[in-house]
């Protein structure tokens, strides 16, 4: 009683823990690809604005500068004067002054800051404006143009304030010469780069915003699981320790009713009264043990199809501006995590109907030869995957390799130990199949691996027990514990014999008529 009580706590940890794990994953890779997301639209806002000022530069380059009116504002540009025709007078006698490209950028960049705070700022390693000279961060961009680069991007931290910092290459154009050519440019040459400065703080705001929805949804995902577990919990153990006091109060009346035995007809008919209803009892606390059964499968039903919705959610949490081959990764891992999770799910499940012997066989007519050659095919891929020759023997021909067994858990026996030869064995072989020894079959799967170390081969068939290696090879320590007891089921029993770096063979019995 205290056993099982026991398992089914430890059970329930375990789900809790294993729950909490993912949500907590889920919910940081989504934190983490909210905030990526704000530079990327960070970063696509300034590209375009770099795109949007260059166009207006390529504009008044084309047309060699535009003639405006003199105003405060506006005054004749100094850096021009060798320009004859920098200042002009209209027809109607206003006068006028060329503005060139780089000045009517900086008149845009000031409207620009203004209206959405963006900043702007045109410069270079050699500008002829000294305000247009290139502050620590855009000499670095600067310096990296010359090198091949043609765009350079960076969260800084500017006044308090947080911000986006974007800069792409300038190349010197045919148009550009009018005003650079003094500098000794030659055309395609970097003359320099546009850097814009987007604020962070809009940005920041809706990932907040996004977050808090995340962090909400994942925790009313968590108390609707914990509250469903919890409660089942509590329903089985009342239920065990219902069964137990029963059981206990059953034993203690009848041993009061043998020593009550010679008293008078009506007392002992009282007595039978009595042991009837303990009995109706009784009958009641078993038919409570048997539901409690089934709801242990039904809870094992109803973790699962919570766990395949997070599955399947976190594939759909993608963001669909993320490149495709980082969703394909992202959206993988939660997958296999989700897999491997199931996988767990059931092994113990396994287990437990082991310990609580609710396992039933099925004995039925079973061809060793077929089935052996059936996981020799569904291995042999993963063998040659790593570059393991797999060899299979047989000993009997197939009309006499006919034996009466549970084929179900024979082929769960045989997958479990290859599955535990190809994870610690790199090189070398694997072998599997059997030997006819009297009246019965001797089995076994033998690799060229590591080999196991002679104070571990006594407890590696102990519950969640794995062989302690300087790389972990993954698993959840159940596979041999399961086989273990699939074969004293069957009536046989599974031994091993290991030298370290020259392999493991594991062997194990069954009659030929089981």
């Amino acid at each position: 009683m205290r056993k099982q009580t026991k398992y089914v706590k430890h059970y329930y940890y375990f789900l809790l823990f294993a729950l909490t794990s993912i949500l907590i994953t889920s919910l940081i890779w989504n934190i983490k690809n909210e905030y990526q997301s704000t530079v990327k639209y960070a970063t696509a806002e300034g590209d375009a604005s770099y795109h949007k000022d260059l166009l207006f530069r390529q504009w008044a380059a084309v047309h060699g500068g535009v003639y405006v009116p003199i105003t405060d504002h506006t005054q004749p540009n100094p850096y021009l004067e060798y320009i004859d025709d920098r200042d002009i007078t209209s027809t109607s006698g206003k006068k006028l002054t060329l503005l060139n490209p780089a000045y009517i950028i900086r008149q845009v960049f000031e409207l620009a800051e203004k209206h959405s705070g963006v900043k702007g700022h045109i410069t270079s390693l050699n500008p002829i404006r000294p305000e247009n000279k290139a502050d620590d961060w855009e000499r670095d961009a600067l310096i990296k143009f010359n090198q091949g680069a043609n765009k350079y991007s960076e969260l800084v931290i500017t006044e308090g304030k947080e911000y986006l910092r974007f800069m792409s290459s300038m190349k010197v154009e045919k148009q550009c010469m009018k005003c650079h050519a003094h500098q000794g440019y030659q055309i395609g040459q970097t003359r320099g780069g546009i850097s814009v400065s987007v604020p962070m703080d809009k940005y920041n705001i809706i990932a907040k915003e996004k977050i808090k929805k995340l962090v909400t949804a994942h925790l009313l995902m968590y108390i609707i699981f914990v509250s469903f577990s919890t409660l089942g919990y509590r329903q089985i153990t009342n239920e065990m320790n219902i069964k137990h006091m029963m059981q206990l109060k059953i034993k203690t009346n009848e041993a009061h009713l043998k020593l009550k035995n010679k008293e008078s007809e009506k007392a002992n008919q009282n007595l039978r009264i009595v042991n009837d209803k303990l009995i109706m009892a009784k009958e009641k606390a078993e038919e409570s043990d048997r539901l409690k059964t089934a709801f242990l499968q039904n809870m094992s039903h109803e973790i699962r199809t919570p766990l395949n919705a997070i599955y399947g959610f976190s594939g759909m949490l993608n963001q669909p501006d993320l490149e495709e081959q980082d969703s394909k990764m992202y959206v993988s891992i939660i997958q296999k995590s989700s897999d491997q999770l199931l996988a767990i799910v059931s092994d113990i499940l396994t287990i437990s109907s082991l310990e609580t012997k609710q396992v039933k066989t099925i004995i039925e007519t079973t061809n060793i030869n077929n089935l052996l050659f059936d996981l020799k095919t569904i291995f042999n891929s993963q063998a040659k995957d790593k570059g393991i020759e797999l060899k299979i023997h047989i000993e009997l021909k197939d009309h006499l390799s006919i034996i009466q067994t549970d084929k179900t858990k024979l082929y769960q026996i045989f997958t479990n130990l290859l599955t535990n030869a190809l994870k610690f064995t790199d090189k070398g072989f694997i072998e599997f199949g059997y030997t006819k020894e009297n009246d019965y079959l001797k089995f076994y799967v033998k690799d060229t691996g590591v080999g196991i170390e002679p104070t571990m081969q006594s407890k590696v068939f102990d519950r969640f027990r794995q062989v302690e290696m300087n790389e972990p090879k993954g698993g959840n320590g159940l596979g041999l514990s399961i086989s273990k007891g699939f074969i004293e089921l069957l009536h046989g029993k599974i031994w091993l014999e290991s030298k370290i770096g020259q392999g493991t063979t594991f062997y194990f019995t069954l009659q030929q008529n089981t």
